[in-house]
């Protein structure tokens, strides 16, 4: 039986992506193991290029987009490993990462999904992983700025030190190694979600309705770029998204009224931003990187 499959999902970020495949071979794990990459229709010859340099690959090349959960979906139907590494099309592989997590879900039966280190540069993130979703990028975190900041910090879980193993809320699907027998049982990612509040919704599935644990383990470690995929997209419509995908993620799991509160924010919050990116310019778009070394973000702090 394949041991471990790796589903790499991609947008338009080609030249990362040769060089996370490349990452991947290059730090091969010695146990059978399948490497699956969905392409979300991309426009800059990421299939093509999978097709001409990685033959070993199994691709999936969707004629358009399907976003993030549907797109992993689609590779979770295909895999065959008893472990399945949920890995972004912006992540990089460095040392036996793999072959920890593996290691790490055989000696621990209780734990139905682990994820290692993540970095950014050298620096280890400080958005992975954190406690259940928070109220956030509403114009509440302005008016109430003390308080905001203490859930903040309360959110991501600042004064815990990512050397040290811990059982964990919610793990970033960035980089998630997942029991494959666990993935079937609750159906993959919800389809209802688009790009956002898929791994909190994922991983409050496990905590609810099966008897597994999910754990954050110190294993170095896989390089994260972050977003290179959605800020090829203006941020206006990028909120949109995720505003949608907040409030069904928060009507789903807590109830209609946080959802109407939700929702009632949002008819003041979302002109107020809006009207900001016209003023501020800020509703640019960005070329995504070309290789893990192109942005030094070694001094900066992570954010989701």
């Amino acid at each position: 039986m394949t041991k471990l499959s790796i589903c790499s999902l991609v947008f338009n970020t080609r030249d990362l992506l040769r060089a996370s495949l490349a990452s991947i071979y290059t730090h091969a794990p010695t146990f059978d193991f399948e490497v699956i990459v969905c392409d979300n229709a991309s426009t800059d010859g990421s299939a093509e290029m999978v097709r001409q340099e990685f033959p070993q690959v199994t691709l999936i090349a969707n004629t358009q987009n399907r976003y993030f959960t549907r797109g992993n979906n689609q590779m979770f139907a295909r895999a065959r490993g008893e472990y399945v590494f949920i890995m972004a099309g912006d992540v990089a592989i460095e040392g036996d990462v793999l072959s920890g997590l593996v290691e790490y879900l055989d000696t621990h039966p209780q734990v139905g999904a682990v994820t290692p280190q993540i970095k950014v540069g050298t620096t280890c993130s400080r958005y992975s992983p954190w406690v259940f979703s928070a109220l956030d990028r509403t114009f509440l975190q302005y008016v109430l700025r003390g308080p905001y900041r203490r859930l903040q910090r309360h959110f991501w879980i600042e004064n815990w030190d990512r050397d040290t193993e811990q059982t964990v809320e919610v793990a970033s699907d960035s980089a998630l190694m997942i029991r494959k027998s666990l993935l079937d049982t609750i159906g993959g990612f919800d389809e209802g979600l688009l790009l956002y509040y898929t791994e909190e919704d994922l991983c409050r599935t496990i905590w609810t309705t099966t008897d597994y644990h999910i754990t954050y383990a110190p294993i170095p470690a896989i390089i994260h770029l972050e977003h290179q995929s959605v800020r090829q997209v203006n941020p206006a419509t990028i909120r949109a998204i995720w505003w949608r995908d907040m409030l069904y993620y928060h009507r789903k799991w807590d109830g209609s009224g946080p959802w109407l509160a939700l929702k009632l924010l949002g008819w003041i919050s979302n002109p107020v931003y809006r009207l900001g990116y016209l003023v501020t310019g800020r509703a640019r778009t960005r070329p995504p990187a070309t290789t893990f070394e192109a942005e030094d973000a070694s001094s900066r702090v992570i954010r989701r």
